[in-house]
């Protein structure tokens, strides 16, 4: 599966559409700012809620838990060193990230096999990112997309 978002930073307070190769809209994610969490729900086409990122208070906004159908399936959490750029820890899932972060240019693997990569897309509705993923692993490949968008930069 391919999903595309627009090339603009992510964030808990705004909707996001995620869209097919032909434009139309696959998902919209909603951002919920409550008094001891953040969520973002993800909504098919039918307005059903299919996914989640939470991100609990007190975490410093470096750790989520994802969730798949309800279901747990894994975290994401910063990693700091003083010697390199920050990474991410997917915790849960036995993936590791490699590649440029911030500019959208990355590999999601699994014991040196892909799960996903996240590329910048030129299309001629405009500027985007893309996560390609097989069925199997696409909706944690883009959850974990979105929170290496959003706190990425943080």
């Amino acid at each position: 599966m391919k999903f595309f978002f627009h090339q603009k930073r992510f964030s808990w307070e705004e909707p996001l559409t995620i869209y097919d190769e032909h434009g139309n809209t696959l998902y919209t994610a909603r951002g919920e700012a409550l008094a001891h969490e953040k969520r973002l729900r993800l909504y098919d086409r039918e307005g059903r809620d299919v996914a989640a990122v939470v991100k609990k208070a007190g975490t410093l906004g470096l750790q989520c838990e994802l969730f798949v159908h309800g279901r747990r399936e894994g975290g994401v959490t910063r990693k700091w060193s003083p010697f390199s750029r920050a990474g991410f820890a997917l915790n849960g899932l036995n993936w590791t990230v490699h590649g440029d972060l911030t500019q959208h240019d990355y590999e999601i693997s699994e014991s040196g096999r892909e799960v996903a990569l996240v590329r910048p897309e030129r299309l001629s509705w405009g500027g985007y990112f893309s996560v390609h993923a097989d069925e199997e692993n696409a909706l944690r490949a883009l959850l974990v997309a979105l929170v290496i968008d959003c706190i990425a930069a943080a």
